[in-house]
């Protein structure tokens, strides 16, 4: 007659023997139909680390233990005394149940979001394990569609879906804008359509500071005269300027 023990893939398992006025005889454990053994006596014979003995002294319990159990392991094994005559043997069934790791929803955004004014933003949204009622991703700005933008031409949204046989897959959305202006800062979200998953971002673009500091120059020779002006082309000022310092640094010849 054989007993029957079932675990979950990763746990301890533990078959159990118990043998009575064992003398100087030794238990065997074997998994059948192989006839090599596991162990014998407190022995293990395998290089199996996994696997060991669990027995106390002057007890009856001569038990085989294996730890992190997975489906490989399933099978049955024999606990055998020998004897003359007829041998002690008793045998256990073990089943492994291989527990599927479970997946949940995942949605994230991805791409730099600090940029400088003239930059190109490109934020991509990955959807995974949706399920067959999610076929979109609806990004929005501080909390509003950004439908209402999308009709500019320098702001465009593309969106793929893969749906598998288990009717689970994933969604992708880009949102792409040319040539960032300061007013498109701001919270970004990326949201399923069934509002199950949302992940957001915030988005900042810094003004272009040169340009700002040329304009700022420009603006600094660019006010009234005090005197009648002279406007001279460039290479009128380089011969200007050369011959004042000639006047300066090469004395005249009498």
């Amino acid at each position: 007659m054989s007993a029957t023990v079932t675990y979950d893939k990763g746990q301890t398992a533990e078959l159990f023997c118990s043998v009575t006025d064992l003398g100087d005889r030794t238990v065997t454990w074997r998994k059948l139909p192989n006839r090599n053994p596991l162990t014998i006596g407190p022995t293990t014979w395998v290089k199996d680390k996994r696997v060991h003995i669990e027995h106390v002294p002057n007890s009856s319990q001569w038990n085989l233990i294996i730890e992190n159990v997975n489906a490989s392991d399933a099978g049955t094994y024999e606990c055998k005394v020998s004897a003359r005559g007829t041998p002690f043997v008793q045998k256990v069934i073990l089943e492994v149940k291989d527990i599927p790791v479970k997946r949940y929803p995942r949605i994230e955004i991805s791409g730099r979001n600090f940029l400088k004014q003239g930059e190109d933003v490109h934020l991509q949204c990955n959807a995974t394990m949706v399920d067959v009622n999610v076929d979109n991703l609806e990004w929005l700005k501080d909390g509003k569609p950004i439908a209402d933008i999308v009709k500019q031409k320098r702001v465009r949204v593309f969106t793929a879906v893969s749906l598998s046989p288990q009717l689970t897959g994933s969604i992708s959305s880009s949102l792409e804008i040319d040539n960032a202006r300061v007013n498109d800062s701001g919270v970004y979200v990326c949201r399923s359509t069934g509002r199950s998953q949302l992940a957001g971002v915030k988005l900042e673009i810094k003004p272009d500071t040169n340009n700002s500091k040329r304009a700022e120059n420009i603006q600094e020779y660019t006010g009234p005269a005090t005197g009648p002006s002279v406007h001279l082309q460039p290479e009128y000022w380089i011969i200007a300027l050369l011959s004042t310092i000639s006047s300066i640094f090469i004395p005249s010849v009498r």
